[in-house]
């Protein structure tokens, strides 16, 4: 339909991909060669570029990066498989988590929120920045599952670059120091300096 009202040629295509894509053409993938992407909202969704073109893999749904295992006895994820990056790492991530620990934290503001409506990853994030101690705990365990899936992925791609798009790259700066102590213990030498 879209073809017959515009006379252009239409694809469909994953929404991860495509934000990829956008970053290849007019955003910060544009200046490098290799490098991958994470879209962090209600999974981990994602893509690679490797030498300047998108990798598809056999039939178009490569890089499946948030199927990648994290805890091979872990929590179940609806693909079938336990333990996957997305269920310890994206937004709903956060937001279960930050629920499971209202029980911890019952004089927490995340808790007080949590009474009254559902929790949000915005919320986690804002309280983070005002020395929560559940929203800080959530925040240093997303982070750290955050370091552990993009440490696996750097050792596979050897990128020049990661991009971190979603919602969660809003508040980038709270994660970037967990995430980095991950890289530095589990990147390899050659990779993690780089």
């Amino acid at each position: 339909e879209v073809e017959k009202l515009t006379g252009k040629k239409t694809f469909i295509e994953n929404d991860a991909t495509v934000a990829v894509l956008g970053e290849l053409w007019m955003g910060r993938g544009s200046k490098y060669r290799n490098w991958f992407m994470l879209t962090l909202g209600t999974g981990i969704g994602g893509g690679a570029i490797v030498e300047g073109q998108l990798l598809r893999g056999r039939n178009g749904v490569a890089a499946e990066f948030g199927h990648i295992p994290v805890d091979h006895r872990g929590k179940p994820c609806g693909c079938g498989s336990t333990g996957c990056f997305e269920q310890y790492a994206s937004a709903t991530a956060l937001i279960a988590l930050a629920t499971e620990l209202t029980a911890k934290y019952p004089s927490s503001k995340v808790t007080a929120y949590a009474k009254s409506q559902p929790l949000n990853a915005k919320v986690v994030c804002e309280e983070y920045k005002n020395g929560d101690a559940l929203a800080k705990e959530a925040v240093d365990t997303v982070a750290y599952y955050l370091g552990v899936g993009i440490s696996a992925l750097a050792n596979v791609f050897n990128p020049e670059a990661v991009i971190i798009g979603g919602g969660i790259s809003r508040s980038l700066d709270i994660f970037l120091p967990g995430i980095r102590k991950e890289i530095d213990r589990r990147a390899v030498r050659g990779i993690r300096e780089k």
